[in-house]
């Protein structure tokens, strides 16, 4: 069974958080542990997909890919 998580970026820090999201009348956060949520910006929001990258690193809808990796592109 696919892993239901999300991702945003919080509006305390400006940096990704993670965690289940929930959206609670006009402030929606993401609740990363016991106790614990966080204030995101809604639209920075993606769901994790349930795949993984090349480089083993959880994919979230949204996100962008590149083939060949940017170090192997020819100009």
């Amino acid at each position: 069974m696919r892993e239901i998580k999300f991702r945003a970026i919080s509006l305390r820090t400006g940096e990704w958080v993670y965690g289940e999201f929930h959206l609670m009348c006009k402030h929606p956060h993401i609740h990363t542990g016991i106790g614990i949520t966080e204030p995101i910006d809604v639209s920075t929001i993606g769901q994790f997909t349930g795949l993984k990258d090349s480089n083993g690193r959880e994919t979230y809808e949204g996100d962008v890919s590149r083939f060949p990796p940017a170090d192997q592109w020819e100009e």
